[in-house]
């Protein structure tokens, strides 16, 4: 599998991390994983470091569809899409855009994780620690 995904409940934080080609059907299954049930509303990290080809626009519009049909009944937390090739971080841009265009929540592309982050932290707090 191209997508692999750890879940932070502390940080209320999914991060997927992307490796080679990755499928529509992979994005499919880490949606049902991050984006449904009590984790939803939790801040997403999708790191595009290592992938090297995404599925088309039509496969973007057809995700972002879902997405926001999800996002109609329970909360969304924050994306922070990564890439570091020019290629893949096109192809995030056209997710970014298409969730723009769906009015779905707070979704941004960047160059680098550590960025991504910052904003994340910015957009979404971790909890406050006892």
């Amino acid at each position: 599998m191209a997508l692999t995904t750890l879940r932070d409940d502390k940080n209320r934080l999914f991060v997927v991390t992307a490796t080679g080609r990755v499928t529509f059907q992979e994005l499919l299954q880490t949606l049902s994983e991050t984006r449904t049930g009590d984790s939803s509303s939790y801040a997403l990290l999708f790191d595009a470091n290592a992938a090297t080809e995404l599925p088309d626009s039509k496969y973007a519009r057809d995700f972002v569809a879902r997405v926001r049909t999800l996002a109609e009944t329970m909360p969304r937390g924050p994306a922070a899409l990564v890439a570091g090739s020019d290629a893949i971080y096109g192809a995030l841009r056209v997710y970014e855009t298409f969730y723009e265009l769906a009015g779905i929540g707070e979704t941004r592309t960047f160059r680098n994780v550590d960025d991504a982050v910052s904003w994340l932290r910015q957009v979404s707090p971790p909890p406050a620690t006892e």
